[in-house]
């Protein structure tokens, strides 16, 4: 993590993030990873980094994390994500997360966002989705952006579990969920 976070790898410096990207490919082999270099659909944004692990549950999980850090802030809003109202499948998703961070002494809540990120492109194919497992910060791509370093090893562990439980016991799609609208934030 230290070595990641010592790198500049604002959007557009290709240089920072491919090496961020040459980190991560050796974290990820180590774990036993086939991992990939995809070449973005704007080659200025630098290579996407996919990594497969191959397991024995029934399940597939979709983990979703940008390298890039904004270093300039601009004054615009767009919606350029598509809506992602609530589901049952997210309610239940949600529950089954609440009860692994309880293991832990862990809290979370669900703050209804209807659009926020690249995870509203993975519920609008009506997969129960949640976003907001990595650690905990604040400033959101701003010049206050801020990761809470505490946050780290329960996160991890919040995120371990999720795939050993998803990977035992996946949530069943149907035609009926809609998309999904659940941003996971601790609870005081």
């Amino acid at each position: 993590m230290q070595q990641l976070v010592q790198i500049d790898s604002g959007t557009g410096d290709v240089a920072g993030l491919a090496a961020m990207g040459a980190i991560l490919k050796t974290e990820l082999e180590y774990f036993g990873a086939h991992v990939e270099s995809v070449p973005a659909v704007a080659p200025a944004l630098g290579d996407n980094v996919v990594a497969t692990l191959t397991g024995t549950g029934k399940g597939h999980v979709l983990l979703i994390a940008h390298m890039d850090t904004v270093f300039q802030v601009k004054a615009s809003m767009t919606r350029n994500f598509p809506p992602w109202p609530p589901a049952a499948s997210t309610d239940a998703l949600l529950a089954r997360a609440q009860k692994l961070y309880a293991e832990i002494g862990g809290k979370l809540a669900g703050v209804p966002v209807g659009s926020s990120a690249d995870v509203a492109f993975a519920a609008e194919t009506r997969t129960p989705s949640i976003d907001g497992v990595a650690i905990l910060g604040g400033g959101a791509h701003g010049v206050d952006d801020h990761a809470d370093l505490s946050s780290v090893v329960p996160r991890v562990y919040l995120l371990t579990r999720m795939l050993m439980d998803l990977g035992h016991n996946p949530p069943v799609k149907t035609r009926k969920d809609r998309r999904v609208s659940e941003t996971l934030r601790p609870s005081n």
